[in-house]
């Protein structure tokens, strides 16, 4: 475990790339870091990533190589694209991107089968994908405060869905 929390760091080292066995790196509130080394890719071990109230402005392609990584948290982060190859997380079971700047979910995230928990609330997104509706484990999706204007009738097909939080999502329909 690495957490650099609540630091005025600027930039992580290209060797954090070597931390082979690292699981879980932690950076939220460091508000100055606006990237992530290349090199973070090569973290093949690693199960949980927090970028939490950080600075981060875009998620690199390498963060796509991350091949263990269950859980990731952008959240509160002025990343504004969520990217494509985020679907190719195979092994993700939570994805919490509430209060950022994303405003659209990709097609890509049908890919994560084993995605359990979505959290977007205070969200900028509309409308969710059609692949929303391929996943049948989802335990809590928070749309709390977000912009949805349409809730998918693919959403029935969310056989596990244990809790839907649509409290001031301002619904069209």
């Amino acid at each position: 475990m690495l957490k650099i929390e609540n630091e005025r760091v600027q930039e992580l080292p290209h060797s954090i790339g070597e931390l082979s066995g690292l699981k879980y790196l932690s950076l939220s509130h460091c508000p100055e870091l606006e990237g992530l080394p290349n090199s973070i890719g090569e973290l093949k071990s690693l199960l949980r990533l927090n970028l939490f109230v950080s600075g981060i402005i875009k998620l690199l392609a390498s963060v796509g190589g991350l091949e263990s990584l269950t859980e990731i948290n952008i959240s509160d982060t002025a990343i504004t694209t969520l990217p494509d190859f985020i679907g190719n997380l195979k092994r993700l079971k939570a994805m919490d991107i509430h209060g950022s700047q994303i405003r659209e979910i990709l097609d890509s995230i049908g890919g994560l089968e084993l995605l359990l928990k979505l959290g977007l609330c205070g969200t900028c997104i509309t409308k969710l994908p059609g692949s929303i509706g391929n996943f049948n484990r989802f335990e809590p999706i928070d749309l709390l405060d977000c912009r949805l204007r349409e809730l998918l009738e693919l959403i029935g097909g969310l056989e596990s869905l244990l809790e839907l939080d649509l409290y001031g999502a301002n619904m069209a329909q």
